[in-house]
């Protein structure tokens, strides 16, 4: 099991404006990035057997089951610069028009988060600006109005960011950044209505929550706090000015700028990754208090610099981090301290250049990496040094432009790419090299793609 938690943060926002300029050289300029900026998370949801685990973040972060036999095989992205979600077969090719597509009367502003919940099949749609949750039809079209809206005074959204949909209980939890607090509606409300529950005040802990994964099997919520520098833990139906049934906070935790959740059931911990001190931090799934982590990867040895991108492999028990100064940095899951990395992918032979994205197979045993830099570079999961990558795909006719999500489908051996600059999907064979036309390309008016930031391939 692969989970990837990536968030921004407005430290990270400006150092990815930073990195852009070097080849954003087009018309569309980044539009007031603090109001615009976007979790990315990508999430391949193709697996043999049932799976547990927690993500922190708006996609659908949480406790979730996955299944070959729940995935719907279909791209779903979110448009903030012209408040559209967009849908598209995963097998489309050339200047198509989505098999669906949200527009101006469906009441999207901003979308920030969202979640697909295959269970009733719907969509649900985290709106920062109009401080709203839409819901659509999972298989809706066209410039139509939601199913439902969650909308008004009453229902007690501001700067509704992150967005987990429990389809065990049928609620809707919301973090919101703008007056610190977590939202839970029931699954099927609509209008301005109060919410079921409402975690906020002084005595919750509550300050700029990013991230929140919803904890199903032991009922219970985890909030990663920014502006605080906490782990904030609730009984999953807590309400009011409720204090946290545990908090991780203090000196002793070594957060700094927390902006990635993980929750791993499997093994009772909690992986937080700390862009502010380049770190990162596990922590029992009960810890409270200003507990030391009970491992922290942090020092000049660690190699880490920047870290975007984390990935959690339960199976070989390992953790893979992509470093924004060109490195790959992998340590042991139990791994602690001032470690020198199990191994290290860096070098002017690796190819690396602005690495963001990274997705392991762990069916194949590779890893790949996309680079902000227009290339995708793939190693043995095993690899170290200044390798050459076994693959690279890279050049003008890949159609690559600014890459920064990744997702590789071992099931049907292809890789999708999303294209951050051209706002496209570029999608490959798993085996591809070299300058390569893709096999299958979603851009054009007609998609309703412009500035692709999130993707979700379920």
């Amino acid at each position: 099991m692969i989970c990837l938690a990536r968030r921004n943060t407005p430290a990270r926002q400006k150092m990815r404006m930073e990195i852009k300029k070097k080849f954003e050289q087009t018309p569309r300029k980044e539009e007031s990035m603090n109001k615009k900026a976007l979790w990315v998370m990508v999430h391949l949801f193709v697996v043999s057997t049932v799976i547990f685990t927690a993500c922190g973040g708006g996609g659908g972060g949480g406790i979730i089951p996955l299944s070959a036999a729940n995935a719907a095989r279909e791209i779903y992205v979110t448009n903030i610069k012209n408040d559209t979600i967009t849908v598209f077969d995963s097998s489309a090719s050339g200047n198509v028009n989505a098999l669906r597509r949200f527009g101006s009367v469906t009441g999207l502003n901003q979308p920030y988060g969202i979640a697909v919940d295959t269970v009733h099949n719907q969509i649900f749609v985290a709106n920062q600006n109009s401080n709203s949750i839409t819901v659509y039809g999972r298989t809706d079209t066209g410039n139509i109005a939601p199913v439902r809206t969650i909308s008004g005074a009453s229902t007690g959204m501001n700067g509704p960011l992150s967005i987990v949909v429990d389809t065990l209980n049928n609620q809707i939890f919301v973090a919101n950044a703008n007056d610190h607090s977590i939202t839970v509606y029931g699954r099927t409300d609509t209008g301005n209505v109060t919410p079921a529950r409402t975690i906020s005040g002084a005595s919750t802990g509550l300050k700029q929550p990013l991230g929140i994964a919803v904890d199903t099997i032991n009922n219970q919520i985890f909030v990663a706090n920014g502006a605080n520098n906490s782990i904030t833990v609730y009984g999953r139906t807590d309400t009011g000015n409720a204090a946290p049934v545990r908090t991780i906070s203090g000196v002793n935790t070594a957060l700094s700028g927390p902006n990635g959740i993980v929750v791993d059931t499997v093994n009772n911990q909690i992986f937080v990754t700390n862009q502010s001190n380049y770190s990162i931090t596990v922590y029992g799934r009960t810890d409270t208090g200003n507990a030391t982590p009970a491992r922290t990867i942090s020092g000049a040895s660690t190699g880490l610099s920047l870290p975007l991108g984390i990935a959690v492999d339960t199976v070989n028990n390992q953790i893979f981090v992509a470093n924004n100064s060109s490195a790959i940095t992998v340590y042991g899951r139990k791994d602690t301290g001032n470690v020198t990395p199990v191994r290290t992918i860096s070098g002017a032979s690796t190819g690396l250049s602005a690495p963001y994205g990274i997705d392991v197979d762990t069916v194949n045993n590779q890893i790949f990496v996309a680079n902000l830099t227009n290339s995708i570079t793939v190693y043995g999961r095993t690899d170290t040094g200044n390798v050459t990558p076994v693959r690279t795909i890279s050049g003008v006719s890949t159609a690559l432009s600014g890459p920064d999500g990744i997702a590789v489908d071992t099931v049907n051996n292809q890789i999708f790419v999303a294209n951050y600059q051209s706002g496209s999907i570029t999608v490959y064979g798993r085996t591809d090299t070299g300058n390569v036309t893709p096999v299958r390309t979603i851009i054009g008016i007609g998609t309703g793609v412009w500035g692709l930031w999130g993707m979700a391939l379920w």
